[in-house]
């Protein structure tokens, strides 16, 4: 049996962040993947309780089907809140693939904002796409000037190298 080295920045404070739903996993690919509202909320809580400070959902509907329905987003997330205290909410709805800018995700976030402005602490923005999103740098910037006067903290993903070239430029 090997035992790694202690890693000394591991006694500071560390951001355990999850993200328990997979935006395009289905159970027919991986069954235990959470898929409906309640599986969400349950799986949010078991990740929470396990020490993550930081919760990335895509909310689905009872039938298991991403969607960026503001209430459904509501009714999903505010139990998450509830159950976590003190949890940082990452959401995502972004829906208008023809767009780079704010409007890729500005009309179900509006709704949300209206139905629970504190909803989200954090949004997930992609810098470098693996769906058929376009990412600009000037798209980019609108999104996250979007999300400042919203109140909301922008997250940059950077799944990829180029993504991380990106937010460096």
């Amino acid at each position: 049996l090997m035992e790694e080295p202690k890693i000394d920045t591991l006694k500071r404070k560390l951001v355990v962040g999850v993200a328990p739903v997979g935006a395009f996993v289905t159970k027919d690919v991986l069954p235990m993947v959470p898929n409906n509202p309640k599986e969400v909320i349950a799986a949010a809580k078991e990740c929470f309780d396990a020490g993550a400070s930081l919760i990335h959902i895509h909310c689905k509907t009872p039938e298991g089907i991403l969607s960026v329905d503001p209430q459904l987003s509501v009714d999903t997330l505010q139990p998450i809140k509830e159950l976590c205290p003190g949890v940082i909410v990452s959401g995502n709805v972004a829906d208008n693939k023809e767009y780079d800018d704010r409007r890729l995700f500005l009309e179900p976030l509006e709704e949300i904002m209206r139905l629970d402005p504190d909803i989200f602490d954090t949004y997930t923005l992609q810098t470098a796409s693996r769906t058929m999103w376009k990412v600009t740098k000037k798209g980019l910037q609108d999104q996250v000037t979007c999300l400042e006067d919203y109140g909301i903290k922008p997250e940059l993903q950077c799944p990829t190298l180029h993504g991380t070239l990106n937010v460096k430029r």
